[in-house]
């Protein structure tokens, strides 16, 4: 099988889910090339069996890479881009991220040029939608290494974009629990909305940023790896008024064994199910985190095995099932 993925900004350091994709794609033996757009504002390294392609004419690289599937990621591309993809005669099949809409959806569905949508599970629901090319799949990460690695029962981990997450939680809760240690990481970002995060957190932090935090940017997907089999917390941040669909570091958080606290919204509650537990506002937060300082070791192993557990649908070798066997049948 070949696979030819047109994506925004590919190799972008927060958007993991896209590297995971091609990381499971490659230890199956299928041939990925990715297309982006545009030059990543943060990149992660390349793989030197993937092909890589930004901002260059499509039409060379499908006459040479010859794909037998053409899969684009989100929702950002107008009619005129299905119609061209549409020229190459091949199944198109969509990832949704966060950036869709109902009619999205729903102009996705009627070009003729889409065989399949895959969306969130809850998707079909929030957006009220059906159809017969719709599908719903769980976000995609790399399963991590089997090697144990200790856990630091007081290391609370965020991972985000520099998009505006609600960051600013991480420096208030870390004056909150100076018995916790705290590790902000940040991936740079070039949406238009990004520009208020740095300001923000430097507002946050004053004259006297709490000692207990560490804010790091631009941190590799290596090095990114080893916080979170390192932290023993993980601590989703999203502003009180937004809604999250299915954050990708949440899905790391509990592969690698965290104890992860989301905010109190169905879906991120429904990611953790009953591996980790639901925060209303920042009191709540820094209550249930200040709590774990009294448990057991243990409590600590059970956490983290339900994490594990729960993690499990999340791994690119189950989470991709769906999309793998639509391919193949396409493909006939």
């Amino acid at each position: 099988m070949r696979v030819l993925i047109v994506t925004f900004n590919y190799p972008q350091i927060t958007e993991s889910y896209i590297e995971a994709e091609v990381v499971h794609l490659r230890n199956l033996g299928v041939a990925v090339f990715v297309w982006s757009q545009t030059v990543a504002p943060a990149p992660g390294p390349l793989r030197a069996d993937v092909g890589v392609a930004v901002g260059v004419p499509l039409d060379p690289i499908v006459a040479d890479f010859r794909p037998d599937v053409i899969h684009l990621h989100w929702m950002l591309w107008e009619a005129n881009v299905l119609d061209f993809l549409g020229r190459y005669c091949k199944p198109l099949t969509v990832r949704v991220h966060t950036d869709t809409s109902a009619e999205r959806l729903h102009a996705y569905a009627a070009h003729p040029a889409v065989k399949r949508i895959y969306g969130y599970p809850g998707d079909g629901l929030h957006f009220d939608f059906a159809h017969s090319k719709f599908d719903e799949m769980a976000i995609a990460v790399v399963r991590p290494d089997a090697a144990a690695v200790e856990k630091k029962r007081r290391l609370v981990l965020r991972a985000a974009s520099e998009n505006p997450r609600d960051q600013t939680l991480m420096v208030r809760l870390a004056r909150r629990c100076p018995q916790l240690e705290f590790v902000l990481c940040i991936g740079e970002s070039k949406h238009q909305d990004a520009l208020e995060t740095r300001p923000a957190l430097d507002k946050a932090l004053g004259h006297s940023p709490p000692l207990n935090l560490r804010i790091v940017w631009n941190e590799s997907p290596h090095n990114m790896a080893q916080w979170f089999a390192r932290a023993g917390i993980y601590l989703h941040t999203v502003l009180p008024h937004k809604t999250a669909a299915m954050p990708v570091s949440i899905a790391e958080a509990l592969v690698n064994g965290c104890y992860t606290l989301v905010r109190n919204q169905p879906r991120l509650k429904a990611m953790v199910d009953v591996a980790g537990s639901a925060y209303a506002d920042e009191d709540e937060a820094a209550a249930k985190l200040l709590a774990t300082l009294d448990w057991s070791a243990a409590e600590w192993r059970q956490k983290s095995a339900e994490s594990r557990a729960a993690g499990e649908r999340f791994c690119a070798d189950r989470a991709l099932l769906p999309i793998l066997a639509d391919w193949q049948q396409l493909m006939t």
